[in-house]
């Protein structure tokens, strides 16, 4: 790239102690450049997992709270139709009903 370029252009105009120095300089620069870089990015992810594993909670526990009020109004359903059947509700028709479609 660019950058890298004119670093190495430098290098090459300088005697080969001070080439040599300055070659670790920038050697030393990008690694600190690319490890503050890493370092970003590693919190970022580690932000972004602990967000995935929040709203995975929170919807877990909806679902269970669903679960839960969907069994406990087909607990009053069943009720009902065991009522009507010691009623003397039509047995026939009380399948009917209970085997209708939800959706």
């Amino acid at each position: 790239d660019e950058e890298a370029s004119r670093i190495r252009e430098a290098i090459d105009h300088e005697p080969p102690a001070k080439r040599l120095r300055a070659a670790e300089v920038a050697s030393t620069r990008s690694l600190t450049e690319l490890g503050e870089s890493y370092q970003a990015r590693l919190v970022q992810v580690k932000q972004e997992r602990t967000d995935a594993v929040e709203e995975y909670e929170e919807k877990n526990e909806l679902v269970n709270h669903l679960a839960l009020a969907d069994n406990a109004r087909m607990t009053q359903i069943d009720d009902a139709l065991a009522l009507a059947l010691a009623a003397g509700a039509d047995p026939v028709a009380v399948q009917a009903i209970k085997d209708r479609k939800l959706v």
